[in-house]
């Protein structure tokens, strides 16, 4: 007899007799134990066998660990879409060295970068280029949203943009003079003049601007001071003001109510002042009394979603136009976990937080394992997508167990996407439900109610329903998978569909029976029947003791009596039953074991026994 051999990861059995080879290599596979990084030399017995087996662990188990990361499911993430403003999205178009610098930092994190297309909404958006059948596709996507996400607002934040607001009378004079005393700078920036309000932007790498920014504020104090001394007038720069005074001196507008005629500007450094010397001075000192020296803040704790908006140019934007509506003169910083709020007036600082409260607003959506499960499906990506390119500010994000997304931005925008949110997961977590009916049902559905189940799937179309026949004896049933909605329609479609068919049992003692139906001439029958009429017949078939080919039981069933029926002749004391099953279970004073056609308590063996008046109890036993 050729020997048998299985090579599997380094593990060799040879098998010096034909046996069952699955059955023995999975029951070796739970027994034998190796030391790591030992080479062994193994003989195992199996059934009077002998088998050799070697084994060298560490790439045993080395292959089982890969084997094992293979099966588990990989899911892709989804796009990373990061809002721009439209001066750096501006830059970011016009200069090929950036991109193609945050192309390369990128690339190694499987990474792709899709360019901001529009200055109606310009958005940087990262890609993950990791497919799922990739043999390093968990590793590829591991820590891949944040990974990318810094690497890119670390690129991003190192971009600075810079307006010098210039006076209309010396703006002829300023440009081509700033053009000549930042020649070398401009060739890396992005550069817009405004001659319109008299405004020249530039945006590039934060030192690359700095340089531009102060060869800009040379040239434009020089052309002023020239211009002021051509009118008598003296040009006064003010410097020392922070951001928020700064701020809140500019929306103040108080010099508006002064008779004077002092010419005031604002720029990328600061606050210009042009006019005779009194009354520069003028204008100074009431700016300091009523406006510098008044300013007071109050710091708000504030959770990291709201402080992660409220760092976006575009919302602060947004809210520096609705504090100007309602004429709140106020100036916002953050810190690492609060939001301070800059003002004259407390009552002032409290509106502009309820303002903010009312106007930023934060969604939770909780997910259950089913519905976590559609966050690797693509239409989810595509989702989530969209939602962020239709809105002006919207951040989502996916809870690291995937077990909740949550939306951050502008109220209304929020709401919008929440219900979007829902919506996507009712369209598209698939549930599953096993509706339980008797095979011979299924079986008849699956061979004359095609139509029917047909007409519930496409009712059901948009539920994504789906209905698997199980026909497996008493494990038989229905599948039913679809959404929520489609889940719950389905099943009781299903279960109403089985009420309409009539299930008629009829239970047969006579021996030889189940062996009939087995023979070509009972199935034909069976076959015949079911032709001439829309019904289904299935012959249930009893388990017995099987012995194997050694003399031991290979599997047991224990056959417990079923009555079938059953009477007691008082006169005589004695009980007749016939039952059906193990004769060895029967307990009984007396058996007859009958092959008659005759089984009635009246007839026969039974009917002799009652007559005689002997007092025991008898079965008649039917095999």
């Amino acid at each position: 007899m050729v020997p048998y051999f299985i090579i599997a990861n380094n593990v060799s059995i040879t098998v010096k007799k034909p046996v069952c080879i699955c059955d023995k290599w999975f029951r070796l596979a739970c027994f034998v134990s190796v030391i790591p990084g030992v080479l062994s030399q193994k003989k195992q017995v199996i059934e009077n066998h002998q088998v050799n087996v070697s084994l060298f662990y560490p790439y045993l188990s080395h292959i089982t660990t890969a084997t094992s990361s293979r099966h588990q499911p990989v899911i892709i993430p989804p796009d990373v879409i990061i809002s721009l403003d439209s001066p750096k999205a501006n830059f970011i178009r016009h200069s090929d060295k950036f991109r193609a610098l945050l192309e390369s930092e990128l690339s190694a994190s499987h990474c792709q970068v899709q360019w901001p297309d529009n200055d109606d909404n310009p958005k940087l958006i990262l890609q993950c280029t990791v497919s799922e059948d990739d043999a390093d596709a968990a590793h590829g996507v591991q820590n891949w949203t944040d990974n990318c996400q810094t690497i890119a607002d670390h690129r991003i934040a190192s971009i600075a943009s810079v307006d010098e607001k210039v006076s209309g009378e010396i703006w002829a004079k300023f440009i081509p003079e700033m053009k000549s005393a930042a020649e070398a700078e401009l060739r890396e920036l992005y550069v817009e003049e405004d001659d319109k309000n008299f405004v020249l932007s530039c945006v590039g790498a934060d030192n690359i601007v700095a340089q531009f920014h102060a060869a800009a504020v040379a040239v434009n104090t020089r052309l002023m001071e020239e211009l002021a001394r051509a009118k008598s007038k003296k040009f006064e720069v003010i410097t020392d003001l922070s951001t928020t005074q700064l701020q809140i001196v500019k929306t103040s507008r108080f010099w508006e109510a002064m008779s004077t005629n002092v010419e005031v500007t604002f720029d990328g450094h600061g606050m210009s002042l042009q006019g005779t010397e009194t009354e520069i001075m003028a204008v100074k000192l009431k700016m300091y009394e009523q406006i510098v020296n008044r300013i007071r803040s109050k710091t708000f704790p504030c959770d990291q979603f709201k402080l992660k908006l409220l760092h976006k140019p575009d919302v602060m934007q947004y809210f520096h136009n609705v504090f100007e509506q309602k004429k709140l003169n106020v100036a916002c910083t953050m810190t690492a976990s609060d939001l301070v709020v800059y003002g004259l007036e407390d009552s002032i600082i409290h509106e502009v937080r309820a303002v903010l409260d009312r106007e930023l607003s934060q969604a939770n959506v909780q997910l259950d394992s089913a519905s976590s499960a559609a966050l690797s499906l693509p239409q989810w990506k595509k989702a989530e997508t969209t939602m962020r390119k239709n809105s002006k500010v919207l951040e989502i994000v996916v809870a690291p167990d995937k077990m909740s997304v949550t939306c951050c931005g502008i109220r209304d925008e929020v709401e919008a996407a929440e219900a979007e949110i829902k919506k996507f997961f009712q369209q598209n977590t698939i549930l599953e439900k096993f509706v339980k009916l008797p095979e011979g049902k299924v079986a008849y559905i699956r061979k004359h109610l095609t139509t029917e189940v047909d007409n519930i799937l496409k009712s059901l179309q948009s539920d994504a329903v789906k209905l698997e026949p199980i026909e497996d004896g008493a494990k038989s049933g229905f599948v039913v998978r679809g959404t929520r909605r489609g889940l719950e329609q389905a099943t009781l479609q299903v279960v109403e569909l089985s009420k309409d068919i009539l299930e008629v049992v009829h239970d047969s003692d006579l021996p030889g029976t189940q062996k009939y139906f087995a023979t070509k001439r009972g199935k034909e029958s069976l076959i015949a029947l079911e032709n001439r009429s829309k019904v289904v017949v299935l012959v249930s078939k009893e388990q017995v003791n099987e012995i194997g080919s050694d003399g031991a039981a290979n599997w047991t069933v224990v056959g417990v009596p079923v009555v079938k029926s059953e009477v007691s002749v008082s006169a005589s004391r004695t009980v007749i039953r016939v039952a059906k099953g193990n004769v060895t279970e029967c307990h009984s004073d007396g058996v007859i074991v009958t092959i008659s056609d005759s089984l009635k308590h009246t007839d026969g063996a039974a009917r002799l026994i009652a007559a005689a008046g002997i007092d025991f109890r008898v079965s008649i036993y039917v095999n």
